[in-house]
């Protein structure tokens, strides 16, 4: 099992065909290069090619609404929710889902979502079904 994070950065994986950008916010004072080494060496060499966007005050992530009310750190502070934003070609919100901050995120789920949102982008009229995964009929 993959680590969440070289998930979406690992070239081979799904997420690299679906041509979508990703960044990622962090709260905690993080180090890029020994939190890079650590993803490198827990998913057995992927690295981290997306940007990390420094949050430290957790400003973004009140203004996002993603600070998790029930969890804490050990200093009493909230901790940030796993967002997952999806924003079209059209700069609109397509898809917002936040997971406890205690819950990983389904990656399988966030590619299936990429996969219907591209193909009914590409098919003006097209809505996919309950449980539509690529390759099936609409």
């Amino acid at each position: 099992m993959h680590h969440g994070i070289s998930q979406i950065s690992e070239p081979s994986t799904r997420v690299s065909q679906t041509r979508s950008e990703n960044y990622r916010i962090e709260c905690r004072f993080v180090r890029y290069s020994s939190w890079n080494d650590d993803i490198v060496a827990y998913s057995g060499g992927c690295k981290v090619d997306f940007p990390v966007i420094s949050d430290e005050r957790r400003e973004l992530a009140i203004e996002l609404g993603i600070l998790d009310p029930e969890e804490r750190d050990a200093t009493g502070l909230p901790l940030a929710a796993r967002a997952v934003y999806i924003i079209g070609p059209d700069r609109r919100m397509k898809l917002s889902l936040i997971y406890p901050a205690t819950t990983g995120k389904n990656f399988d789920e966030i590619l299936r979502v990429i996969d219907s949102l591209q193909l009914t982008a590409k098919f003006n009229k097209l809505a996919t079904p309950v449980d539509w995964r690529s390759g099936d009929k609409c």
